[in-house]
């Protein structure tokens, strides 16, 4: 007979209770808990396509190349840097940042930060909460995971958030540096 069952997106178990090994069923009681428990919060992400980004000059149109849903520069560019706006919920924690792009250039680099501007100075300073850098890699899409965050947890109130891209020079051939989307892994905000 059935007495207990949970069912969850990741796990199924089903405990047969009988008088027979009790602490064994106590146990697995206990851990099918914990899975529910875990599997009650998880964590959520939003993904921030190359598209989204504007260039900070302000000259769009010669600046960067889209092919094929990525963000690069075109050869001899002296436009390198990029934003996008990030809106998360108020009180999320931000717990890492995963960039996919693919690096063939070995003198330049693609920075990529998550930044935060305090809305009630008077400047136009913004603090780093992650930061990657590149170095140049072989042909191929890669994907890199940033943590820990510094100040991750998400104040609205206070702060406006962005993403930004700059690329350190400009390669031979645009498909060289480029960057498909960024990917925000956050913890959602405790009710």
């Amino acid at each position: 007979m059935t007495f207990f069952a949970i069912d969850t997106s990741l796990v199924v178990v089903t405990i047969n209770f009988s008088r027979r090994k009790w602490k064994m069923k106590k146990m697995l009681i206990i851990y099918a808990c914990v899975l529910v428990m875990t599997n009650i919060c998880p964590a959520d992400s939003i993904v921030i396509p190359s598209s989204a980004f504007i260039c900070d000059s302000g000259y769009d149109a010669e600046a960067y190349f889209y092919r094929f849903a990525y963000l690069a520069v075109y050869p001899g560019s002296t436009y390198r840097g990029f934003s996008a706006p990030v809106n998360l919920p108020d009180g999320a924690r931000v717990t890492s940042v995963v960039v996919f792009y693919k690096d063939y250039s070995s003198g330049y680099g693609i920075i990529v930060s998550l930044l935060r501007q305090n809305l009630y100075h008077n400047n136009a300073d913004f603090q780093n909460m992650a930061n990657f850098s590149s170095s140049g890699s072989a042909n191929i899409w890669a994907k890199a995971k940033i943590n820990p965050i510094s100040y991750g947890l998400i104040n609205n109130g206070g702060y406006a958030y962005r993403m930004s891209i700059s690329f350190s020079g400009a390669p031979a051939f645009y498909q060289d540096m480029a960057v498909k989307a960024i990917k925000i892994i956050y913890d959602p905000p405790s009710q």
